[in-house]
């Protein structure tokens, strides 16, 4: 019973932090995606020559 009590406390670690991690990830690839963007924009607005 311990050891079964344990583990399922360990599960509910691990997907907490999963989940932790989830909400992270989401996080980062918006603000990558708002970057290229904003990136896009100063390059279309920009008088940049190509080479």
């Amino acid at each position: 019973m311990q050891t079964h009590a344990k583990d399922i406390k360990k599960e509910k670690k691990q997907n907490k932090q999963e989940k932790i991690l989830d909400k992270e990830m989401q996080e980062i690839f918006l603000k990558e995606e708002k970057l290229q963007d904003e990136f896009s924009e100063f390059i279309k607005n920009s008088d940049i020559k190509k080479i």
